[in-house]
C-alpha cells in the first residue's frame, strides 16, 4: 500500500475531535524533538506537517483552537521541562507544584498556536490553500507575537530546529522567523503533493504546487552561495568556564572565595605566548561592583595586570542610591589601584530582563518575596548598548543571558558602530542540562542572522566559538576549565536581517495568508458562478 493509500485509509479514522486532540499531543510531543537534546529537525519538520494537517481539515474555530492548544501544550511542556530545575531545585517548590508550573508555562505560550488554529479555521478556503499559505503564514504572524512582539518568549521558535539544516541560509536574509516560514511553506506545499486528488482537474494545481516547491527549495540554495562577511584580524581569547555553584545569597567572605578562584582559573598557563582578552561568564560577583570587597575587586584588577590582557566580565552595577542594573564591565591591564573609574569601565547595561528573576511584574511581588529571589529588582539598559564598545581592539556587540534570544534586539548594536563580534555572558546553573544545549541553538542562529562570531561564555557547560556560517568551532565539556582559542573577527556590510529585522518575514507572512484567503475568494465566486 502506497503512502497516498494510507493516508486516505487513516483520514475516516481521524474525522472525531477526540481523536484529532489525541493525534495534536502525539504531535507536539514529537515536534520538541526538533530541539536540543534531541536535535532531530525531521522530528519538527513532521510534527507541523501533522499539525497542518489535522487544521486545514478543521472548519470550527473552537475545535481549531482546542487543536492547536492541545499541540502547544505537549510541545512546551516537553521542551521548556528544564524550567522545573530552577522551581523546585532553587526556588523550593514541591514537585508537583513546580510541574504544574510548566504546564501553566506552556499553557500560556499555547495560546498562540491555538489562535493560529482557530483563525485557519475561521477562514473559509480550501484544505490546499490553508496548507500552503494560510496555516504557514498565520504560523509565523503568531510566532512573532510570542517572540517579539508582545509576549517576549521566543524559545523554541520552529527556525531553531534547523539551524543545522540548509535552510539556515535564510536567516542572513529574514532571521529565524523567516526561516520557520519558509520551511512551513515548503511543507505546506509537499502536503498536498502527497496528499491531493489525483482527478484531471487537480492537474493544473499540482504542477503549480510542485512548481512553488522547486522555487522555495531553488531560493534555499541560491542563498546558501551568498557571502554576508569576511574575516577581519585574529585574537587570542580565554573564556574561563568557572563552573560556580548558583547561589542565592553571598557574603564577601563567599565572593571574595568565588572571585580567587576563577582569579586562579584565568592566570593558568596560556596555549599562546599572550593571551588578548580574557571572558568572565555571568554569575561570578553577587554584590554591585561598586560595593566589592578589597579581595574579590583585587582578583578583577590582579587578573587584568598579571596576564597583561583585557578581561571581560559580569557584574550588577549600583551608584549610592540608584537603580540596579546586570551589567558587563571591561577591565584594563594598568595595574591594581583600586581606582574603578581608570581600570574598570561598564561598557553595557542588560536591556531584556527577564521577569521574576531581573524584575518583578506587576502583582507578583509575594511570589518573588517567597522564592527569596536576590536582586530582583532591577533596570533595563537601552537596547543595544549606549554606546559603541570594544574588546581587545575588535568592535563587538554584548548580551547578557537570554538576550541571545532576541534577535530584532541585538541589531541595535549597528546604530552604534559595525560589530566584529558578539560575545554573550551567561549562567544557566538554575536549570536543567538540556538549557544550555537550546540555548546555543539560539546563539547560533544570532550568528547566521548577523554572519559575525559568536562566543558564548557560561558558566556552567557550553562555552563556545560559534563561526559566522553557524558552525561550532570550539565548545567546551561540562564542569571547571579554560576554553582558549583563536577568535576571527568578521567584517562587512549589514545583512539584510540587521538592516531590516523581523520586518520581512512579517510582511511575507502577511502575503502569503492575504494571497490564501483572496484566491479562496475567487474560487468561491467562481463556483457560485457555476451552479447559477
Amino acid at each position: 500500500m502506497n503512502f497516498k493509500a494510507r493516508i486516505a485509509r487513516a483520514a475516516p479514522l481521524m474525522e472525531s475531535l477526540p481523536a484529532k486532540c489525541i493525534a495534536a499531543l502525539a504531535l507536539g510531543l514529537a515536534g520538541a524533538g526538533g530541539f536540543a537534546p534531541f536535535e532531530l529537525a525531521a522530528a519538527a519538520a513532521a510534527s507541523i506537517a501533522g499539525l497542518f494537517w489535522l487544521a486545514a481539515k478543521e472548519n470550527r474555530p473552537l475545535a481549531g483552537a482546542l487543536i492547536g492548544f492541545l499541540w502547544g501544550e505537549a510541545f512546551f511542556s516537553v521542551g521548556l521541562s528544564w524550567t522545573f530545575n530552577s522551581m523546585h531545585v532553587y526556588g523550593g517548590v514541591p514537585a508537583v507544584a513546580a510541574a504544574l508550573g510548566v504546564m501553566a508555562l506552556a499553557a500560556f505560550l499555547s495560546l498562540v498556536p491555538g489562535a493560529v488554529c482557530a483563525l485557519a479555521a475561521w477562514i473559509k478556503a480550501s484544505r490546499p490553500l490553508k496548507a500552503m499559505f494560510i496555516l504557514p503564514g498565520l504560523w509565523c504572524l503568531g510566532e512573532l507575537v510570542r517572540g517579539s512582539w508582545v509576549m517576549g518568549f521566543g524559545w523554541l521558535s520552529i527556525g531553531y530546529a534547523y539551524v543545522d539544516s540548509l535552510f539556515k541560509s535564510w536567516a542572513p536574509a529574514a532571521g529565524v522567523y523567516g526561516v520557520g516560514l519558509v520551511v512551513n511553506l515548503l511543507i505546506g506545499a509537499l502536503l498536498v503533493l502527497l496528499t491531493g486528488q489525483q482527478d484531471k482537474r487537480r492537474v493544473v494545481v499540482r504542477a503549480a504546487t510542485a512548481i512553488w516547491a522547486g522555487v522555495l527549495a531553488l531560493s534555499t540554495v541560491a542563498l546558501d552561495l551568498v557571502q554576508w562577511s569576511k574575516p577581519a584580524q585574529s585574537i587570542e581569547v580565554r573564556v574561563v568556564q568557572a563552573d560556580l555553584p548558583v547561589a542565592m545569597r553571598l557574603t564577601q567572605s563567599m565572593q571574595a572565595q568565588r572571585a580567587a578562584r576563577v582569579e586562579a582559573m584565568s592566570r593558568r598557563s596560556a596555549m599562546s605566548s599572550h593571551i588578548d582578552l580574557i571572558v568572565w561568564p555571568e554569575g561570578v560577583f553577587g554584590y554591585p561592583v561598586q560595593r566589592l570587597g578589597a579581595e574579590s575587586l583585587r582578583a578583577v584588577l590582579g587578573t587584568a595586570s598579571s596576564m597583561q590582557t583585557e578581561l571581560l566580565f559580569n557584574g550588577f552595577s549600583q551608584a549610592a542610591g540608584a537603580r540596579v542594573f546586570n551589567s558587563n564591565w571591561l577591565a584594563a591591564p594598568n595595574g591594581e589601584r583600586n581606582d574603578l573609574g581608570a581600570q574598570i569601565r561598564e561598557v553595557y547595561q542588560k536591556h531584556h530582563l527577564v521577569p521574576f528573576g531581573e524584575f518583578v511584574p506587576v502583582g507578583f511581588r509575594w511570589f518573588v518575596d517567597a522564592l527569596g529571589i536576590p536582586m530582583a529588582d532591577q533596570s533595563a539598559g537601552p537596547a543595544g548598548g549606549a554606546g559603541p564598545v570594544s574588546a581587545a581592539g575588535i568592535p563587538a556587540a554584548l548580551t547578557v543571558c537570554y538576550e541571545n534570544m532576541f534577535g530584532e534586539e541585538l541589531r541595535q548594536w549597528w546604530r552604534h558602530s559595525n560589530p566584529q563580534v558578539m560575545i554573550n555572558l551567561a549562567n544557566l546553573g538554575w536549570f536543567a542540562p538540556w538549557a544550555t544545549q537550546q540555548f546555543s541553538q539560539m546563539s547560533v542562529m544570532r550568528a547566521l542572522e548577523t554572519a559575525r562570531p559568536v562566543l558564548q561564555a557560561v558558566n556552567n557547560a557550553g562555552s563556545m566559538l560559534i563561526a559566522p556560517d553557524g558552525t561550532v568551532e570550539r565548545s567546551s565539556l561540562p564542569g571547571a576549565q579554560n576554553l582558549d582559542l583563536r577568535l576571527v573577527s568578521y567584517a562587512g556590510e549589514p545583512t539584510l536581517f540587521v538592516r531590516f529585522g523581523n520586518a520581512p518575514a512579517a510582511c511575507a507572512a502577511l502575503l502569503v495568508v492575504v494571497f490564501g484567503a483572496a484566491a479562496a475568494a475567487v474560487l468561491r465566486r467562481r463556483s457560485a458562478r457555476r451552479e447559477r
